[in-house]
């Protein structure tokens, strides 16, 4: 049932995939500040991690989620190579999530209209619990009170604060959140709530309550790789937290470029 991917996110994943699967094409011929290089000028994406001026690790940098290769009955097709989380936050395991009773029956009736009313199959936007694995790029901008997240899909903004600020008592609910940061050691820890329930964990349609709280761990390895280790605590909605790491790597000598959804948009129409 997994492996048959539906209608409507087939249109999608063929227009993101398309895009994830080549480096970003503007400022060719920048290379990217700072970056450690090989003798022949290559970056040297295993060089130790970069550190800022007041001795965090430095996660600055354009990076990707890693693609995976799962069997066809796990959720993503054999011989492909997107991120396993972004099609489901099972991954490759054949077992499903803890989901509670409703989250069940809603669950099996995404899949039986074949996932057709993923939210980003009408352009709305990509929830922040979505875009641990998103195929697509992102861009960190670190400063020391607050991180920025600058999403290619949609040209997309999330901050992370990390000046004490507490998170907000009675959020008003949206795709994004509310997210505060802190460092515990050489990990990046980022807490976000916030959300509606209008969101999807994944492209194969697990969903969320708004009490949702999501926890990020980022932990830059060296220059050229980055893990996220994400949990997910939504007991309206599963029996359990749901924990998983996705790799991304670093896109050197390379940047964002403009995507937006609603351009030159043809999908609509088949989506009936």
């Amino acid at each position: 049932m997994i492996a048959r991917m539906r209608r409507g996110v087939v249109l999608l994943a063929i227009a993101v995939l398309a895009v994830a699967a080549t480096p970003s094409a503007q400022w060719l011929h920048n290379l990217t500040e700072g970056l450690p290089r090989l003798a022949d000028g290559r970056p040297n994406l295993r060089a130790p991690t970069p550190k800022t001026s007041d001795n965090h690790p430095d996660l600055s940098g354009v990076w990707q989620a890693q693609g995976d290769e799962c069997d066809a009955d796990n959720g993503v097709t054999a011989g492909t190579r997107r991120p396993k989380y972004f099609v489901s936050a099972a991954g490759c395991r054949s077992a499903d999530l803890p989901m509670l009773p409703w989250a069940v029956e809603l669950f099996r009736e995404r899949r039986a209209g074949d996932s057709k009313d993923l939210p980003m199959s009408s352009c709305k936007p990509a929830a922040t619990p979505l875009r641990s694995a998103f195929p697509l790029p992102f861009k960190i901008l670190q400063m020391p009170r607050v991180i920025v997240f600058l999403y290619e899909q949609d040209t997309t903004f999330r901050q992370v604060f990390l000046d004490g600020r507490a998170l907000p008592a009675d959020p008003q609910p949206s795709w994004l959140g509310y997210s505060v940061g802190n460092w515990d050691g050489d990990e990046l820890v980022v807490e976000t709530i916030g959300f509606h329930d209008r969101g999807w964990l994944d492209t194969l349609g697990h969903p969320y309550s708004d009490a949702l709280r999501m926890t990020e761990r980022f932990r830059r390895l060296n220059v050229g790789r980055l893990d996220i280790h994400v949990t997910y605590n939504d007991p309206k909605t599963y029996s359990k937290p749901i924990e998983f790491t996705q790799p991304h790597n670093l896109l050197a000598d390379s940047d964002l470029i403009e995507f937006f959804c609603t351009e030159n948009e043809r999908d609509r129409p088949h989506m009936k």
